[in-house]
């Protein structure tokens, strides 16, 4: 195999250089590439490690996330009330409970005609129909 180098001015320096067929590159005094590049792929590393831990966690079901139980203790839990003296139900996170049921680390303490209270390490609360 020959190889044939041609010399053509292109009036580049020599801290330039052209890709075959694509744009021309300016590189840095060292060598390395513009610092644009750097921080866009710092930036998309960052995002695609931070999307992993949340597809991660939500796979894995049963860690527990500290933040995401704040956030949906006491957001909408119940909706609806099936209220019988005898044998009262809620439904809860999509679940029918009863008293003494547990949903989402939640006791059901007391089941009302129109609020149902729970207990959480030690603390009671009420939630009504949302």
């Amino acid at each position: 195999m020959v190889l044939k180098y041609m010399t053509m001015n292109t009036g580049l320096t020599d801290d330039e250089a052209v890709r075959p067929g694509g744009p021309v590159v300016q590189q840095a005094a060292n060598g390395s590439r513009p610092k644009k590049r750097k921080v866009k792929f710092l930036i998309l590393l960052a995002v695609n490690i931070v999307v992993w831990i949340v597809v991660y966690n939500i796979w894995a079901g049963e860690t527990q996330i500290p933040l995401w139980n704040f956030l949906t203790t006491n957001r909408g839990m119940v909706t609806g009330i099936m209220y019988n003296p005898e044998n009262p139900c809620a439904i809860v996170h999509g679940e029918v409970v009863h008293e003494g049921d547990t949903v989402k680390g939640c006791r059901v303490v007391k089941i009302c005609r129109d609020e149902v209270r729970f207990e959480r390490e030690g603390e009671v609360f009420t939630e009504r129909v949302q």
